[in-house]
């Protein structure tokens, strides 16, 4: 059923044409001798409109010094009832030359239902037909729904006139059909294509008797009889011989069924339909399906795929593979999102996140699967939306797990989460965008998709000693970086680095400046973490040479900060897997990758001088006790 609790419905036309009266035979089914000039909101209960949903109807003026009451009202309109006299050509015209084009220019989107009031007045001199008289005006203004004609005096299709409104803002033409081209639209029919794959349960491309009947069965609680099977599917055979094969209904027959649905009247059935399986008015799934799995984490918890979800994963690859290369092409990727709204990787925000390709620059499996696990790490309601419209079937919540708290998971499983964040920070030309995109194997130099967005990112898979993780490396701006750390808010601030697993800082072998940046954001953002950010410094572009006050200078920091030494890469010669194997040791062992700064130095003497002071204390303790049992003992004796 539709959640929508109201309908706003506003009556337009010129004067005289008949709103009020129409509006009064309505609500009171009785035609007003002398109707009032403008009637307030009127509302009219549910019990005969589609889905039972009430409406408020509301009646207007058209008198110039009334216009800025009737643009409001009309903005605020869920569907207009347009109205002129059937006894009247000028009336009609009216609508082509005023009404009809002041709506446009409002920017109204609203569904309009054309009625032409005043029938009985009409009848002896209306020459042409309805359908002649109107046909041009609905060619030329596609927003109108639908056209009608009653007589409020003598109270006929009073009652459709408001049906029909109701009708076309519960069960709405736009989303699901384009009268432009008579044909479904992408969104809609992708809603079915994913209809269909949930309901094709031996996954044989055609839904069989007993198929279409459990279908039938969700949607209206009451299956088909042999007949009406037989009749459904000799309609789209007629029309359609593709739509059915082995004695059932294919998916381009399924599409094609409801297309018919729609261009017959009866849209509601599709709609029905569409709701039933999770969809909302936008053709998207409703919030409460999605809200049906918890993603409540903390910044330093990471939600993960299952392996539930990567065995679904898998069996959608596998079917999109049809060249059986182990790799989507471009063709075959937007095979896998067929029955999605769209390919949300299309998007800029995942656009520019690159993952292992083959030698075509088709994505591979290991890519394809690296890419689901960072868009489950950035958004995970997004990853479920997108698993449920590709056909998943079986319980939400066994496609996610959530990862230990990191302080946790350091003490008891420090390899614990499969997917780890890398940022990757550095002054500009430092090598920061050739390290990341090494990750997934693009080599220095290389043009790569995605490398003029900001904050380019990829993720791949690293094999460590004792097991393989998927690394996500993300390039982080300076300006990015110091715009975090001089944040007002320390909880803003503290979320962005608790999301880090591993900060790299890289700058160029040959500049001293940059090698002092990359010191300078070291610093800041360990000591802004709490002293817990495990930090990995890369001496980028080594072919070209460190010089020996640089190589100095560095050893020195290093050594102040007991920090490890940078690791010397040349990222133009490819020798930048030792870094990405780095990551998962800074992982895996994190204190020896955390700098020493004057914070953490401070700390680490407090806790030396509180260990001293409780040893001599204790010492101190342990001596009284020892006096005083010598004396004890020595009082006892002495008055024996």
């Amino acid at each position: 059923m539709n959640k929508r609790r109201n309908v706003n419905i506003v009556v337009a036309g010129d004067p005289g044409v008949g709103k009020t009266s129409l509006i009064l035979a309505a609500a009171t089914e009785a035609f007003p001798d002398h109707p009032v000039p403008t009637l307030p909101p009127t509302s009219l209960p549910g019990e005969l409109t589609p889905d039972g949903v009430p409406s408020t109807v509301v009646d207007t003026s058209s008198r110039p010094e009334d216009r800025p009451t009737l643009e409001e009202q009309c903005r605020k309109a869920d569907v207009i009832l347009l109205l002129w006299s059937k006894e009247s050509s000028e009336s009609l015209q009216r609508l082509r030359e005023h009404w009809l084009p002041f709506l446009r220019l409002l920017g109204v989107s609203v569904p309009i239902v054309l009625v032409g009031a005043r029938q009985d007045l009409a009848a002896q001199k209306e020459k042409h037909t309805l359908q002649q008289a109107i046909t041009p005006l609905m060619t030329q203004f596609k927003e109108i729904e639908v056209c009608l004609e009653c007589s409020a005096k003598k109270l006929q299709f009073v009652g459709d006139v408001f049906y029909y409104a109701i009708k076309a803002v519960v069960h709405p033409t736009a989303p699901l059909f384009d009268t432009y081209s008579n044909q479904l639209r992408p969104a809609c029919s992708k809603a079915l294509r994913r209809i269909f794959t949930l309901c094709d349960a031996d996954r044989d491309g055609v839904l069989s008797d007993s198929e279409l009947n459990a279908f039938q069965v969700h949607c209206w609680k009451t299956p088909l009889t042999p007949s009406e099977l037989d009749g459904i599917k000799k309609v789209v055979a007629d029309k359609m011989p593709a739509g059915v094969s082995n004695n059932g209904l294919t998916i381009s027959g399924f599409v094609y069924l409801h297309s018919l649905f729609i261009q017959r009247g009866r849209i509601e059935t599709t709609w029905a339909v569409l709701r039933s399986y999770g969809y909302d008015d936008d053709l998207t799934l409703k919030d409460e399906i999605l809200d049906s799995v918890s993603f409540a984490a903390s910044p330093d918890q990471v939600v993960e795929l299952t392996d539930t979800a990567r065995e679904f994963l898998g069996s959608c690859f596998q079917s999109c593979d049809q060249d059986r290369d182990g790799a989507l092409s471009a063709h075959e990727l937007e095979l896998v999102f067929s029955t999605a709204p769209f390919n949300p990787w299309a998007l800029p925000e995942w656009d520019r996140v690159l993952a292992e390709t083959g030698s075509s620059g088709a994505l591979t499996f290991k890519g394809f699967l690296a890419k689901w696990a960072y868009m489950t790490m950035k958004e995970p309601r997004t990853s479920l939306a997108n698993i449920l419209y590709l056909g998943y079937r079986g319980d939400p919540s066994q496609l996610f797990c959530l990862s230990k708290r990191r302080r946790q998971e350091r003490k008891s499983d420090p390899g614990g989460r499969s997917i780890l964040q890398c940022y990757v920070l550095g002054s500009r030309g430092a090598g920061k965008s050739t390290l990341v995109r090494g990750l997934v194997g693009i080599p220095a130099g290389a043009a790569a998709d995605g490398a003029a967005h900001d904050h380019l990112a990829a993720v791949g898979t690293v094999d460590g000693p004792a097991s393989r993780k998927t690394v996500a490396m993300q390039e982080v701006p300076c300006a990015f970086a110091d715009k975090m750390l001089a944040s007002s808010s320390r909880e803003e601030c503290g979320a962005w680095l608790s999301a880090c697993d591993v900060a790299v800082f890289v700058f160029d072998s040959s500049s001293t400046a940059s090698f002092r940046e990359a010191r300078r954001l070291m610093l800041q953002m360990a000591t802004a973490s709490g002293d817990v950010l495990p930090c990995i410094l890369v001496a980028a572009k080594d072919d070209l040479g460190m010089s020996q006050d640089l190589a100095e200078e560095c050893r020195e920091a290093c050594a102040s900060l007991l920090a490890q030494r940078p690791v010397a890469v040349s990222l133009r010669t490819g020798e930048a897997n030792s870094i990405y194997s780095r990551v998962l040791a800074a992982a895996a062992q994190p204190g020896s990758f955390v700098p020493e700064t004057p914070s953490l130095k401070a700390t680490r003497q407090y806790q030396q001088t509180l260990r001293k002071c409780l040893i001599y204390a204790g010492a101190g303790i342990a001596g009284w006790a020892a006096c005083y049992a010598v004396y004890s003992a020595f009082f006892k004796k002495k008055e024996s």
